[in-house]
């Protein structure tokens, strides 16, 4: 195989990590350590994902259009609620870091689309093996401490750990 463009590596080892970002998140949150770990490495991502995608080749189809009217419709609605609500700068701030959560679904497959012929070529199994690993990793260790707080307030459903889904 031949190597691979650090891009490439970069986006594998940013997707690899996320349970270990959303595990030290809840963690420090539980610690009461105001850290926001997870919002600047989901921020990192997006605008590694927007400079990889804007500097690479954008084809001209019609899953480009899709995504950009997608990203597009979705700012124009954020700008246009904000406006009409008169929305104080610090909401609009906190949408923002929604919205960068809710864009990278429609950023990371862009992004492999424009690589397909590199990802269809290499062997990239290994990175869900080790999403899984540190997945399972994460939500054991607290679980065998008895540390962390349930997956949804308000109940005793689902389990003990770091990840917030509330």
């Amino acid at each position: 195989m031949k190597k691979l463009p650090l891009n490439i590596i970069i986006f594998m080892g940013l997707t690899a990590i996320f349970p270990l970002i959303d595990f030290l998140n809840g963690f420090f949150l539980t610690s009461g350590i105001p850290i926001p770990i997870g919002v600047l490495y989901r921020f990192f991502f997006f605008i590694f994902l927007l400079v990889m995608i804007v500097v690479a080749k954008i084809p001209k189809t019609s899953l480009t259009f899709v995504t950009f009217l997608f990203i597009a419709g979705n700012l124009i609605i954020l700008l246009f609620q904000s406006i009409l609500l008169q929305n104080p700068l610090a909401w609009i701030i906190e949408d923002v870091s929604v919205f960068v959560k809710y864009f990278l679904w429609a950023l990371i497959p862009y992004y492999i689309y424009q690589r397909k012929t590199l990802f269809m070529s290499m062997n990239y199994e290994k990175i869900f093996i080790v999403i899984s690993f540190l997945f399972t990793v994460f939500l054991l260790v607290p679980y065998v401490l008895g540390v962390g707080h349930q997956t949804y307030d308000n109940s005793d459903a689902g389990y003990k750990s770091f990840f917030f889904a509330n």
